[in-house]
């Protein structure tokens, strides 16, 4: 382990009251640091992935080690250290410097009972994800409101053309032009539910979105939608609601679905929801729910499987898609129930950035 003052003294190895879990600090693939004091907190121990990120150079045992720049803690740091000292985690993001200039990092505070320092800082570069989620924000401007307005006009003057035109050619045209208006609207109205993925996810009642998911599918679907027997009282991310909204328009609209059946059972602490139509899937679309990467050759006809597939991923859940042998498909969607109390899964989810 590696002593660090503010002053960018230089430092040696000692050890603190780490025990067995010392290899586990400074090893850690994260930046950490260990922390002494909760009113002015200060870093006493950093491990080598700290030292590679924010002093830009790789540490070996023969290093002499010398922390170059200073360690003052700033102002939100200091505070999630007072909230471990609380006995509480902390969290927040900081910007920090690094090798490659600034980045966006997510701080914990881990407090730290029975040892002589206060609270474990655990580092998570989050630049990326953070430049995604403006990205998809932008994105879904642009498609839900600029390019559904310009579409909106566009359609308004070829509806126009094709009931008023004498001309057999122009309507013709006109209704081409009507038919991928209203396509490329559907789309833009998709877009705005891309914003489900970074939103912080909330609890519902999986009988509600059932229920909400039949009310908003029966009035425009011209087939029949059954939920299979009862479905059971567990609470789920609400994002699985998009999802299979989603999915339910996708089989109908270009699979040609006339029956859709939804069904539900309860595990242990994950959730099985079924969807079953004798709609068809094209190949893209399965690509799609399946997470292949789309090409200039293969793309889908839609955002709409995307969509589905990034709810359920954002819900840590799994989707799956069996052909049936009689025509149609399966949908298979297991996601980890909540429990309402706490607003916590029942299964612990891993602290990684994908």
């Amino acid at each position: 382990m590696s002593d660090a003052g503010s002053d960018g003294r230089q430092y040696s190895d000692r050890s603190l009251a780490f025990g067995a879990s010392a290899a586990l600090f400074e090893y850690a693939p994260q930046p950490m640091a260990a922390v002494q004091g909760s009113e002015t907190p200060s870093i006493q121990v950093v491990n080598r992935s700290y030292l590679e990120q924010f002093d830009g150079r790789r540490v070996d045992e023969r290093d002499a080690r010398s922390f170059r720049r200073r360690t003052a803690l700033s102002d939100p740091e200091r505070a999630v250290v007072r909230t471990a000292a609380s006995g509480s985690v902390g969290c927040d993001t900081v910007a920090k410097r690094t090798a490659d200039g600034h980045r966006q990092f997510q701080v914990r505070a881990i407090p730290a009972p029975r040892s002589d320092v206060t609270a474990y800082l655990q580092y998570r570069d989050v630049t990326a994800r953070q430049i995604r989620d403006q990205q998809l924000a932008v994105l879904r401007r642009v498609l839900r409101h600029d390019l559904r307005n310009d579409l909106t006009v566009m359609l308004g003057y070829a509806q126009s053309i094709a009931e008023s035109s004498d001309d057999p050619e122009s309507r013709r045209d006109a209704e081409t032009i009507v038919e991928a208006a209203r396509d490329l609207r559907t789309v833009a109205d998709s877009a705005g539910r891309m914003q489900c993925v970074t939103a912080p996810a909330r609890s519902k009642s999986l009988r509600e979105i059932a229920t909400t998911v039949r009310r908003s599918i029966v009035p425009a679907f011209s087939g029949r939608f059954d939920v299979d027997g009862t479905i059971p009282p567990i609470t789920v991310d609400n994002r699985i609601e998009v999802a299979l909204e989603e999915l339910c328009q996708t089989v109908e609209e270009h699979g040609d679905a006339t029956t859709l059946e939804l069904a539900a059972d309860e595990g242990d602490d994950w959730a099985t929801i079924t969807l079953e139509t004798n709609g068809t899937l094209c190949e893209q679309e399965r690509s799609a729910l399946e997470g292949r990467d789309e090409t200039q050759l293969r793309h889908a006809t839609g955002i709409a499987p995307w969509i589905a597939r990034w709810a359920v991923r954002a819900a840590g859940g799994r989707l799956r898609l069996d052909r049936l042998d009689g025509g149609g498909c399966r949908i298979v969607i297991l996601v980890p129930t909540i429990d309402p109390a706490t607003e916590s899964t029942t299964r612990s989810a891993s602290w990684s950035d994908d």
